[in-house]
């Protein structure tokens, strides 16, 4: 992840980073997935990048899981692999 925020536009990097941790949702810890819905939230909020629909879904599926719901459901939004990096670390 360290990666993915590093760049010089930090707001595209949090759009990343939610992606990121959207893809791995499922191996995510509770302050891993709190830290997921927040950053969607904030993201979705303001709008930031055409995203604000995005994120707040993804806000959404964190929330869900939080709650002890299933960590893919239907209608969970895709992952959008064009804004993950070509080889993504594994999180540890």
């Amino acid at each position: 992840m360290i990666e993915i925020i590093a760049e010089p536009d930090w707001l595209g990097s949090v759009v990343k980073g939610i992606e990121y941790l959207y893809a791995r949702r499922a191996d995510l810890t509770p302050d891993g997935l709190a830290l997921l819905r927040d950053l969607a939230q904030f993201i979705a909020t303001h709008h930031f990048y055409g995203k604000g629909v995005r994120c707040a879904q993804i806000a959404g599926v964190a929330a869900r899981i939080i709650e002890g719901g299933p960590a893919e459901d239907q209608g969970d939004p895709e992952i959008d692999s064009a804004l993950l990096p070509a080889e993504s670390p594994s999180i540890s």
